[in-house]
């Protein structure tokens, strides 16, 4: 399992620890093909104020650590978390972000305001692509004060197209909580399929996870 299944599967772990009352939890299963076009001719715009590129150590990893929020690491201490991140930069998976717009001189420290990753990972139930060319998303995040611009659907579909065009990309895979549905209608917009439901279900001191494609 990739670092970035077992980070799903442990923030899963510890938000059903929080949240003992919840005995299912049910998360929209998404797809964005290479099939379904690689040219995203229009960008979603955001007019001019933000800036989208592939996210780097040295310039994002302290930024990403102050502004991703803290409900993406349930019962994770800051430590914990900024480890996981650290890992990620260090094993080279893909990380994207936005900021605000600057001159050559001002765009290091101009604000971060959205980012997210995205890995190769391949699901059993899933056995559709050749090895290494699937992707999936996580902890996409858009700051607080930032929301409500389409920035979730800028760094979207600037992904998708990067991914298309850089890589041997597939497809993009993106597993959203039933509850987000900002997330969800962002993923929509910008072209990803709606191929089923997970459903994590608590049972005593186990947890199941189930897959019902849609019909």
């Amino acid at each position: 399992m990739s670092i970035i299944g077992r980070t799903i599967k442990n923030v899963i772990k510890k938000l059903l620890f929080l949240v003992p009352f919840m005995k299912t939890l049910e998360f929209f299963f998404l797809e964005r093909t290479r099939e379904q076009g690689e040219n995203l001719n229009t960008l979603p715009s955001v007019n001019g104020k933000f800036y989208f590129r592939q996210g780097n150590y040295d310039e994002d990893y302290q930024d990403i650590c102050t502004a991703i929020p803290d409900e993406l690491f349930p019962g994770m201490s800051i430590n914990e978390r900024n480890k996981i991140i650290l890992d990620r930069f260090d094993k080279g998976i893909l990380c994207f972000v936005v900021r605000e717009n600057g001159n050559s001189t001002q765009y290091n420290t101009a604000p971060l305001v959205a980012a997210m990753w995205a890995t190769q990972e391949a699901y059993w139930f899933l056995p559709r692509y050749p090895e290494g060319t699937t992707y999936s998303i996580t902890n996409l995040f858009v700051v607080e004060n930032a929301r409500g611009q389409g920035l979730s659907n800028f760094l979207l579909q600037n992904a998708v197209q990067w991914l298309f065009e850089q890589t041997d990309c597939q497809a993009l895979l993106s597993i959203v909580l039933n509850s987000r549905e900002a997330s969800l209608k962002s993923h929509l917009r910008v072209g990803f399929k709606i191929l089923g439901k997970q459903y994590l279900r608590h049972i005593g001191n186990y947890w199941h996870l189930e897959f019902k494609k849609t019909e």
